[in-house]
């Protein structure tokens, strides 16, 4: 089981997990699905955001309480209204990562504490790794 502590991981744990990045249409989730039905245990940090600002996400009040409740309903995050938004006020978008990212972190490191033992590795795919 891959250690939810990054400075608690064994060099074991650290072996068995690896990133995929990418921009929009340069095929993470392709590679993702070939290796996932090879065996790899697949965390997607862009699902995870989706969740963490969908229906009843962790980052709802919080985006709430930064831009207004314009920007979040029962269906989660105004989506629209928040890229309109950021199109006029393009600061707002590092408020929004600010809010969202450790929710991500949190959620990815539980998964990757719940990591399959059956699986060899866990493969993370983060579409902004290295520009966020």
């Amino acid at each position: 089981m891959v250690n939810a502590n990054p400075k608690d991981a064994t060099r074991a744990d650290m072996k068995r997990v690896f990133g995929l990045t990418g921009g929009i249409g340069s095929g993470k989730s392709a590679a993702a699905d070939v290796l996932q039905h090879l065996g790899a245990y697949v965390v997607d940090a862009d699902l995870l955001a989706h969740e963490a600002t969908g229906p009843n996400g962790l980052a709802l009040a919080d985006i709430a309480n930064a831009f207004g409740a314009q920007f979040t309903g029962p269906q989660g995050l105004n989506r629209d209204a928040m890229r309109a938004h950021i199109a006029i006020q393009p600061d707002a978008r590092k408020t929004l990562e600010a809010i969202v990212h450790p929710h991500v972190q949190n959620a990815t490191m539980a998964r990757l504490a719940s990591m399959p033992a059956q699986a060899p590795y866990a493969l993370l795919v983060v579409p902004l790794l290295f520009e966020t």
